[in-house]
């Protein structure tokens, strides 16, 4: 039986749609990291990371679509619901929320497990392509009306991550 996951995407079975987000990214990367060194031998690295990053971000919006769907509404407020609920799930992120409004949602992720994870197996250098490139086509795709505004990661050695959610 095939069930929806709360990331919105499709599995087979119910000890998989239990497995939070970043755990789940955590079992995908080896292989993704695999294809896309496999594919860098065949059209360059750079080409390969570029294709990768944009199906990826292609990817994240069609999971926003559905968590839209999911939550019954893509205001401001499910997207807070969302990124507490699945993004953060597990304790993969520890957030300082510093506004939240019917507007707003403005936070620093002080710690990221996502960056942890690819760290631990070696992959860091490819967490940007596996991860934080998927926020803003998410945001985009989640509601065209809200903009994300993120100036560093910690991905990418930043000691914080700012994320600053807000309506155009």
């Amino acid at each position: 039986m095939q069930k929806e996951r709360l990331d919105g995407t499709l599995s087979n079975t119910e000890s998989v749609s239990k497995i939070s987000h970043v755990r789940c990214r955590e079992i995908q990367a080896p292989l993704m990291v695999t294809l896309i060194k496999g594919f860098g031998q065949e059209m360059g690295h750079q080409r390969a990371l570029e294709t990768a990053t944009r199906t990826l971000e292609e990817d994240a919006a069609n999971a926003a679509r559905k968590l839209a769907s999911r939550y019954g509404g893509n205001s401001m407020s499910h997207l807070a619901s969302i990124i507490r609920e699945v993004w953060a799930e597990d304790g993969a992120l520890v957030m300082n929320v510093l506004q939240e409004t019917d507007r707003n949602f403005d936070f620093d992720v002080t710690w990221c497990g996502y960056a942890d994870c690819y760290r631990r197996l070696g992959l860091i250098e490819f967490g940007v392509c596996l991860s934080c490139c998927r926020d803003k086509p998410w945001t985009v795709a989640f509601n065209p009306k809200i903009v994300l505004t993120r100036s560093q990661t910690i991905m990418e050695g930043a000691p914080y991550c700012d994320f600053r959610f807000s309506y155009k």
